[in-house]
């Protein structure tokens, strides 16, 4: 039991923390000199209670990357010979990327820079970990803090994205942000030429290491103790009821 609450004393951390920020976005978005419309003290209320369970269903959905890297977070799969073996599953992957013809490449823009990025990330912290056990402890805070970080540059990139994109439309992600995706170098050129990017990027490093040092001392025990196998099914359990609930409910909030 005490290692599921600290799995998901992570989990809870980076959940309050997307629900602060999306809160706070909410009320500048609400208050920008764009917005026109005009609210009474229930529709505030209204818009504010079901923006912050809509937030918490998203989170569900976006969540299950977070938890599921914490769930395989463990000393047994380095054993002889599952670690070679996932070792060279991770090679095969990178390999397949870098290709050119994988599923990402269809998607154009920066999506398999990205998919390369994050799978040779991936397959060098894990011949770390394999092949020097003596810091395997110091590796794995490097790795898990790097994760934390790009929950949280995400958090923070997303809220900050989402005010521009109010300041030009004047409403929040709809199909426009769909293209904004598949025409990535474009957009991304634009927004060098119209913004003061470097000041803005690094408002936002700041930030995100900011929360992300809160976050990492506030979960780091949770390395201490791993959940055994026991615990994991626990908290697949916990994770699949959560999914469910946001499957079902989420539709519901965002139609009213």
């Amino acid at each position: 039991m005490k290692s599921i609450l600290k799995h998901h004393l992570v989990y809870t951390n980076i959940a309050i923390f997307y629900l602060i920020v999306s809160f706070l976005t909410r009320i500048i978005l609400l208050f920008h000199p764009i917005t026109q419309s005009k609210f009474s003290g229930i529709e505030i209320l209204k818009i504010f209670g079901f923006g912050i369970l809509s937030d918490l269903f998203i989170f569900v959905f976006v969540g299950a990357i977070l938890w599921l890297f914490l769930l395989f977070l463990s000393n047994s799969k380095f054993k002889k010979p599952y670690g070679y073996i996932i070792l060279s599953v991770f090679v095969i992957i990178l390999l397949y990327i870098l290709s050119g013809k994988s599923i990402l490449s269809e998607y154009g823009g920066v999506v398999p820079e990205i998919g390369i990025t994050f799978v040779s990330l991936k397959t060098i912290f894990f011949a770390a970990l394999l092949f020097t056990e003596k810091y395997r402890k110091q590796i794995r805070i490097a790795l898990f803090s790097l994760t934390i970080f790009l929950f949280v540059l995400l958090i923070i990139q997303n809220a900050v994205s989402e005010f521009f994109f109010w300041n030009e439309f004047g409403v929040r992600y709809n199909f426009i942000a769909v293209d904004y995706l598949v025409y990535t170098n474009a957009v991304i050129g634009n927004i060098m030429e119209s913004h003061p990017v470097v000041p803005l990027f690094a408002s936002v490093g700041i930030l995100s290491f900011a929360a992300t040092y809160i976050i990492i001392k506030k979960s780091k025990s949770f390395l201490e103790d791993l959940p055994n196998f026991s615990n994991k099914l626990k908290i697949i359990v916990v994770q699949t009821l959560l999914f469910g609930s946001a499957l079902l409910i989420l539709p519901i909030i965002t139609s009213q």
